[in-house]
């Protein structure tokens, strides 16, 4: 009888200075098990193996990999306090009565807005008195979004 163990490594990475765009690479590897001993460690090695092709395959360069903790079954774990998760407007950084600022416009809108602008011939300077601003930068992200709905139309299709 013939026992086979497999690890699969996939990775997905942001191509710089281009938007929108990534590279990836994927591997899995195939190996029979000698023996039924060991095979956590076994499983290791081959996940190790998997890992290196790809990041090599990559150009990935990583520090000395951090050696991995010995598995410890849920039964042996001390028991944990159940605490509540915390909100997403709650953050360690903040206290109780500041708020989250806004989330400024992105760069890909800006680009959008600016192209917009130039097709449905639109002068800038009337965009920013409506919007009360002195510059596009000024807008938050919903605002730009809301910007790119409006001026949608204006452009011939």
């Amino acid at each position: 009888m013939s026992i086979s163990i497999e690890a699969s490594v996939s990775k997905k990475l942001p191509v710089p200075g281009q938007d929108f765009s990534s590279r990836s690479a994927s591997l899995t590897i195939r190996a029979d098990l000698i023996s039924l001993a060991d095979i956590a460690g076994q499983a290791a090695r081959l996940y190790k193996e998997a890992e290196a092709a790809i990041d090599a395959q990559l150009g990935i360069t990583t520090a000395t990999p951090t050696p991995m903790p010995p598995q410890v079954h849920q039964s042996q774990m001390p028991p944990q306090p159940i605490t509540p998760r915390p909100s997403q407007s709650s953050a360690p950084y903040r206290g109780n009565s500041q708020r989250r600022s806004p989330a400024p416009i992105t760069d890909s809108q800006l680009r959008f807005i600016d192209r917009l602008l130039i097709d449905a011939k639109i002068d800038l300077n009337a965009i920013l008195q409506h919007h009360q601003v002195g510059s596009l930068r000024d807008l938050t992200c919903k605002q730009g979004a809301a910007l790119i709905d409006e001026l949608k139309p204006s452009v011939a299709a």
